[in-house]
């Protein structure tokens, strides 16, 4: 019994590959849109005589044509010619012998459909082969009107895509200047964090798509001090359905942002001299340089009119000379480079 049944599930499975695989054989579908598809019925016809495709919404029951019965080509979905349809929701897209290239119209937005492609064999029509395919949802008006930002840090901030009439936004990120373009009736697959969701081109990484219930994402994983390329894209539908407004507007829904320095650790101030302070700190990655601001207050009120706050370029380490003796002073330091400049560092003081 236990032969018989995996026997039985063995059939089963070579019979479903056969339907799937050979569906490309007699149909190719090469444009799917919101309500309409173009087919293409191949050369591979030949080879099996009396043909009829069929098509209908998925969860319609697939009802195959009857010998002998006179069947006409319904021109769109739901036509109301009773000949080209066999059976409830189920209509005629070609039969042997007519045009071989077809526009289908009518379909509703962001909808699953079947092709059932039926062979004469005999004095019956039975099953040759399917073809599963969705509709586009309704492409959006408006495309993303503004990239905006918010809670910079060194390894992540906030986007928000504002001002686009869809009903969700892609949000793509890379280190450099790309020519990306989403592609209608693809899902990329997204997270958060830089460099784990969908490559969509090299080096161009997916944070928000159509697996996101918001059109805002804050972003994780950065570098700090790294500028960054961003592009949204508003669009309708999920997974294959995806239909996206795919016009690039400079400024509006592309830019660059940057993350902040971290803030240098400063690790000592000690004296080097009769007036000297050698100051220390943690160099940070990215940094071009450093300014030192020195002053006579904890809360840098007054600064030292010699020092003050000075660029000292991209050193870890610093002496500060010529200083005033028996006179407190107070120190701290900051990175600074193409994305702008870190907060101040942690304060060390020291009396010469």
């Amino acid at each position: 019994m236990k032969f018989r049944i995996n026997i039985l599930l063995i059939l089963v499975m070579v019979l479903s590959d056969f339907l799937s695989a050979k569906s490309s054989e007699i149909v190719n579908i090469v444009n799917i849109q919101s309500n309409s598809i173009n087919v293409e019925i191949t050369d591979k016809i030949k080879q099996y005589g009396d043909i009829i495709v069929v098509v209908r919404a998925k969860e319609q029951t697939n009802i195959k044509p009857m010998n002998n019965k006179k069947y006409t080509i319904s021109d769109k979905f739901l036509s109301d010619d009773s000949t080209g349809t066999t059976g409830n929701g189920n209509y005629i897209l070609y039969k042997t012998d007519a045009d071989r290239k077809i526009q289908y119209t009518n379909l509703s937005p962001d909808k699953y459909y079947n092709l059932d492609i039926y062979q004469k064999v005999k004095s019956d029509y039975i099953l040759h082969s399917e073809v599963s395919f969705t509709s586009l949802a309704e492409k959006p008006v408006r495309q993303t009107q503004k990239i905006m930002w918010s809670d910079q840090s060194s390894s992540s901030f906030r986007l928000y895509a504002n001002g686009g009439s869809g009903e969700k936004s892609l949000i793509v990120i890379s280190k450099s200047l790309n020519d990306f373009v989403p592609v209608s009736g693809i899902g990329y697959k997204s997270n958060p964090e830089f460099g784990k969701g969908m490559e969509v081109a090299d080096g161009v990484f997916a944070v928000l798509s159509y697996n996101d219930t918001s059109k805002s994402v804050l972003v994780t994983g950065l570098e700090p001090g790294i500028e960054y390329f961003v592009k949204s894209f508003d669009f309708n539908g999920k997974d294959k359905s995806c239909n996206y407004h795919t016009e690039v507007i400079p400024l509006r829904n592309g830019g660059k942002i940057s993350t902040l320095f971290e803030v240098p650790k400063l690790t000592s101030v000690k004296i080097s001299g009769e007036k000297n302070i050698s100051v220390e700190w943690i160099p940070i990655k990215g940094a071009k340089s450093y300014e030192i601001e020195v002053a006579f207050d904890s809360k840098f009120t007054s600064l030292d009119e010699m020092y003050g706050s000075i660029d000292v370029g991209v050193l870890s380490s610093y002496i500060l000379e010529d200083l005033s003796k028996n006179t407190e002073y107070f120190v701290r330091v900051r990175a600074t480079g193409e994305s702008g400049a870190s907060d101040y560092s942690n304060v060390l003081s020291i009396k010469l």
